[in-house]
């Protein structure tokens, strides 16, 4: 039998904790939850798939979407819980878009992405701020937890969009190209070399599987990554513009 989450702060629509995976049995939520692994790895299980969390790994819980936890080598790793309710969680996708809160809603099963160093950092650095913030500042709280609900959701309808797994493998791997940290400073004609196409014929393929631009999804990248810079390292937007 499945045991119910309650939401244990109903003033507060947004609220989150640590832990370390101390409860693990089969249950569901009256909220919508989002998980992100800090530490070692753990399985994941619901219905439908056993998947291995990893650090980074994150996963996004519709209400009464039954799950459970189990653990690796007996380790209980560090990881972020986010709640919020499906009220608070409506505004903020309708502030963006009302089509994804009903996009999020009709996925069968838990979202699962992962995210970057970075992100982990901004993340981790924002909740601490709201660890430090007194009494009197609720609304700041609430204000920074909705904005990195705000990134996350992103990240989760992104996934969605773009079905990587719909994507043949050399996609798969230019997408992680991509991504990564390490090529952020290149050019997007060194980018392009990554993979084994001509510009006109990768444009093309790119187009053709992920329905986007692929400058423009470039462009995105580097700019979405550029403002984490910004958040985490405190550096100037020249110095960053110039990297």
């Amino acid at each position: 039998m499945s045991f119910v989450c309650k939401f244990i702060e109903n003033e507060k629509p947004i609220s989150f904790f640590w832990d370390k995976f101390n409860f693990i049995k089969v249950h569901n939520h009256e909220y919508w939850e989002c998980t992100i692994l800090f530490g070692e790895n753990i399985k994941h299980i619901t219905k439908y798939k056993t998947e291995i969390l990893k650090r980074g790994s994150a996963i996004l819980v519709k209400e009464s979407d039954e799950h459970s936890f189990s653990y690796i080598d007996q380790k209980h790793p560090l990881h972020l819980n986010l709640m919020i309710t499906s009220n608070e969680l409506k505004n903020l996708c309708d502030s963006i878009d009302p089509d994804i809160y009903e996009t999020l809603s009709n996925q069968k099963d838990c979202l699962h992405i992962k995210i970057s160093d970075s992100m982990l950092d901004i993340i981790e650095r924002n909740i601490n701020i709201v660890n430090h913030c007194n009494n009197n500042q609720n609304e700041i709280k609430k204000n920074i937890l909705k904005l990195i609900f705000l990134d996350l959701i992103r990240e989760f309808y992104e996934s969605i969009i773009f079905d990587v797994n719909e994507y043949p493998a050399w996609l798969n791997d230019f997408l992680e190209d991509l991504k990564s940290e390490k090529n952020m400073s290149l050019k997007t004609e060194e980018l392009i070399q990554k993979a084994n196409y001509s510009y006109s014929r990768l444009c093309f393929l790119f187009k053709k599987y992920t329905k986007k631009n692929l400058h423009e999804y470039i462009k995105d990248l580097k700019l979405s990554y550029a403002k984490n810079l910004i958040k985490s390292s405190g550096e100037s937007i020249t110095n960053i513009a110039y990297k």
